[in-house]
């Protein structure tokens, strides 16, 4: 098992949380478009992967703008709103909201307007798609894992031909199609394409890895990073942590800011509430949730969450609950 296999495979208490991804009914859907359109997303998905199988495509999120071409992947982590367009400017001729629904911009229902067959959307009809592109929306962070999410920017780009790779060909011939276990086998090449994204992401000319992914050039840091990550409850200090190491205090907060761009125990406090995210969002309580991350009593676990996420952990429970 190399160190990218051994970081997404990491668990707590026998549960995956990882970075690799499990999609449990994933949002999958082709779209086809033609003329002059924009599409504004604003689904609150975990994680969205967007995939250009022909023409091409303007992405803009919070102001920066991508250019896409055939065969480009984008991955957008996080929730954050997006638009997708043939070109800046372009009028808005669609809305996809929470729950994936598609419509209008005015709310007005697109369901039979842009129907298009089997998981197929777009103003395209007979074969006259400009652009053709692939969706898929993992809505839950607990199917996508917190590492996957905190290892990528905004807008992770691919480009160079990714989505001519095999498990595309294959993720657009299952969505072209009805048939017994649809929904699982378009789960699990899901999975497969947000993996091999993510790969091909880290390698790409003039990124550079930071976070989990930095540490994969360094063994001390990753060592490092695999303690932290199977034992976030344990009182880890940067003496402790770097003994279990084998190197000295210095050494390791030298190699592990310069791999992962912040301090061990900063990143030990970050790496602590994501799980804790993860744990409420799968029906914990506060009290469980507070040992299970190393804290003192839940008390201090809720001021350290509140001060971290803007809300308190009840409220994350509440939500949840509520879905």
């Amino acid at each position: 098992m190399d160190p990218l296999d051994r970081l997404m495979h990491t668990r707590i208490d026998g549960r995956s949380i990882g970075a690799d991804p499990r999609a449990r009914g994933a949002f999958a859907l082709r779209i086809v478009m033609t003329g002059r359109w924009a599409i504004d997303v604003d689904d609150d998905a975990a994680l969205s992967v967007l995939i250009v199988l022909a023409g091409h495509a303007v992405l803009d999120r919070s102001g920066s703008t991508v250019g896409l071409s055939a065969g480009d992947v984008v991955l957008l982590p996080r929730g954050e709103s997006y638009s997708v367009a043939d070109a800046a400017g372009s009028p808005r001729v669609a809305r996809i909201s929470p729950g994936q629904v598609c419509t209008s911009v005015e709310g007005a229902d697109l369901s039979v307007e842009f129907g298009r067959g089997v998981r197929s959307w777009g103003n395209a009809t007979d074969g006259m798609s400009e652009t053709t592109m692939l969706l898929g929306a993992y809505e839950h962070a607990g199917a996508v894992g917190p590492l996957t999410l905190a290892s990528l920017p905004a807008v992770a780009h691919v480009r160079d031909g990714a989505a001519e790779a095999p498990v595309v060909a294959l993720l657009a011939a299952e969505m072209g199609q009805e048939g017994i276990g649809q929904q699982t086998v378009i789960d699990r090449l899901l999975d497969v394409l947000v993996v091999t994204a993510v790969r091909s992401f880290s390698e790409s000319p003039g990124y550079t890895r930071t976070g989990w992914l930095g540490a994969t050039g360094d063994p001390v840091v990753e060592h490092a990073l695999r303690l932290l990550h199977a034992a976030p409850e344990e009182p880890w200090t940067i003496e402790r942590l770097a003994h279990a190491a084998h190197v000295s205090r210095a050494t390791l907060a030298a190699r592990f800011r310069r791999r992962v761009g912040v301090a061990p125990m900063t990143y030990l406090s970050e790496w602590r509430l994501r799980v804790a995210s993860e744990m409420l969002l799968a029906g914990a309580s506060v009290g469980e949730v507070a040992d299970a991350v190393g804290y003192a009593s839940p008390f201090s676990f809720s001021a350290a969450f509140r001060r971290h996420h803007g809300v308190t952990p009840s409220e994350v429970r509440r939500r949840a609950a509520g879905r």
